[in-house]
């Protein structure tokens, strides 16, 4: 399964991210079968992405392995792109920071199998396209968010407003 996302990079670039994701899926990162198991307790979980640029000549995406200085935010609400400067300390370039993007949990109260769900709003952290790892962002065992995080993008053309 997946979800797509297209971003405007901060030099004006078209891109296309594709987030993979799975049902069920353990600490180990191993996908399970819970169909013929109603007490199944595995969240859903990110498991990749991959990131494309529009080559506008061809138009067409082509798959990109480094974004340089970039970060991309991606999420429910907002999908963005940073350049990892000092105008933005702490960001790390060739990155993708995502929120959850499921509304299983947070929207529907129930399971396809009529009992409360214990998880939902959790999958978010970092992902570095350059070693394709993942690192959080708030580090928590929380499984359940009634709301997932958001992202709220920064104004880049405001610097020092109060002197």
């Amino acid at each position: 399964m997946h979800r797509s996302y297209l971003v405007e990079s901060s030099s004006g670039e078209i891109l296309l991210i594709l987030r993979y994701f799975g049902f069920h899926v353990a600490d180990d990162d191993v996908v399970l079968s819970c169909k013929e198991d109603p007490n199944c307790e595995f969240p859903y979980k990110t498991l990749r992405f991959d990131v494309f640029k529009l080559d506008p000549r061809q138009n067409k995406f082509k798959l990109v392995k480094n974004l340089g200085e970039e970060a991309l935010f991606l999420g429910m609400n907002n999908s963005f792109s940073l350049p990892a400067t000092d105008q933005f300390p702490g960001i790390k370039a060739n990155s993708v920071y995502f929120g959850d993007h499921s509304d299983i949990a947070c929207h529907h109260p129930l399971s396809v199998y009529g009992k409360n769900y214990t998880f939902g709003g959790h999958d978010f952290g970092i992902f570095s396209l350059e070693d394709n790892s993942f690192s959080p962002f708030y580090d928590t065992r929380t499984k359940k968010f009634s709301a997932p995080p958001i992202w709220l993008q920064p104004n880049q053309l405001v610097r020092n407003p109060i002197n």
